[in-house]
């Protein structure tokens, strides 16, 4: 297998896609200080979200309404919904094999630069970094059955560090092509009531469903979540 670092891990992805918005030239200029002597990546820019913006996108996306009513942080959410919506949209027309989707406010965690690790052979998702990962030690809808798991079957869930989760974060996910139609159908089916689109939360969307079907590693956080850097995106 494969012995990777941290810069050949990011070589994995066919392309890299960071999330940022419009009117934010600053934070791209702190993310590039950041990142680009270690990859070569690009920007979604996102238009800051407001109702009314997010109404008119829903209105052409399937025809309803954005209520009136809905929590003040919900088009921010919707924001961050529809960038990872338009981006995986794009990697499957492309046919792309995967995609990293970073947040302009991630950096690389300059101490794990040259940690070597391998990765699991069934990953569909990988969370290069995240936020109190849940770890399914009993659960797996794969049978991957390889030297290792033949001694200890444990292994399909901890692969070489690699815990099999489900976790909150969306600033680093490498996500392959595997998951790219269960993403967007998921992704529709969170725009249909008041009580969805109040109730978004992209990280449900991995967190809550598609963890069932595919499985989703993370081992370390590669990248770190600047927390003290707000962000209207979502």
């Amino acid at each position: 297998m494969e012995i990777l670092d941290f810069k050949s891990l990011l070589k994995k992805a066919d392309d890299i896609v960071v999330v940022s918005l419009k009117d934010r030239p600053d934070r791209r200029e702190a993310f590039d200080s950041r990142w680009k002597d270690l990859c070569d990546y690009r920007y979604y820019l996102a238009e800051r979200m407001t109702k009314q913006r997010a109404g008119e996108i829903l209105k052409n996306f399937n025809g309803h309404n954005f209520p009136d009513d809905v929590e003040e942080e919900t088009p921010a959410r919707w924001g961050c919904f529809l960038s990872h919506f338009d981006c995986i949209v794009s990697a499957k027309a492309r046919g792309l094999d995967s995609i990293l989707l970073l947040e302009d406010d991630s950096t690389p965690n300059l101490d794990l630069l040259n940690e070597k690790f391998v990765l699991p052979p069934d990953w569909d998702v990988v969370y290069l970094g995240s936020d109190e990962p849940d770890v399914l030690c009993e659960f797996s809808t794969k049978n991957i059955r390889s030297d290792l798991t033949w001694i200890d079957d444990d292994v399909r869930f901890n692969f070489s560090g690699w815990k099999k989760v489900k976790t909150w974060g969306t600033w680093a996910m490498l996500i392959k092509s595997t998951v790219f139609d269960s993403l967007i159908k998921e992704f529709h089916s969170f725009t249909f009531s008041k009580e969805d689109i109040d109730s978004l939360r992209l990280d449900g969307v991995y967190y809550h469903y598609l963890w069932k079907m595919f499985s989703f590693y993370h081992y370390k956080n590669f990248i770190l979540h600047d927390y003290d850097s707000h962000t209207n995106i979502g």
